[in-house]
């Protein structure tokens, strides 16, 4: 499950307790007082109003978390394409297709079982680098690369 910030689960706590009173309190007056209609009417407009809003407030707010995810990796994602260097390299769950390493220093790189089938590793040093069970298949290994222990 994706956390929620404490300010939202306020906010959404707020205005469901708003929506549920609010309803109940239309359905109170519907029952009991049924010559008193336009204002009913009001109060549970109002109350599936409110609901409404608690739907698009808990939206927006999985989506910005979604989004806030999805930047953190755009980040990571950039930052390992440009590097010239990344010691101890470690892709963990994250996906590395299209990725060009080509040049790139990955020493001591973590690429059990990774897929780099097709990917650009022209000139790339993995010296110490762990690349047992890792797909190869297509991938360009043109230049001098080397995978001896450190």
């Amino acid at each position: 499950m994706i956390p929620m910030p404490d300010a939202g689960w306020a906010l959404l706590g707020v205005l469901i307790l708003l929506g549920v009173l609010g309803a109940a309190f239309a359905w109170r007056m519907a029952v009991k007082e049924p010559e008193r209609e336009p204002r009913t009417e009001v109060l549970a407009g109002i109350g599936g109003g409110l609901i409404t809003g608690i739907a698009i407030g808990v939206s927006a707010l999985f989506l910005e978390q979604a989004l806030e995810e999805s930047q953190r990796y755009a980040t990571w994602r950039a930052n390992v394409e440009i590097a010239a260097s990344i010691p101890g390299f470690s892709p963990g769950d994250r996906d590395i297709e299209g990725i060009n390493f080509s040049g790139t220093s990955l020493h001591n790189a973590d690429l059990r079982g990774v897929d780099l089938c097709h990917a650009q590793l022209r000139d790339t040093d993995f010296t110490g680098a762990d690349l047992s069970g890792a797909q190869l298949q297509g991938a360009n290994l043109t230049g001098p690369t080397s995978t001896r222990p450190i």
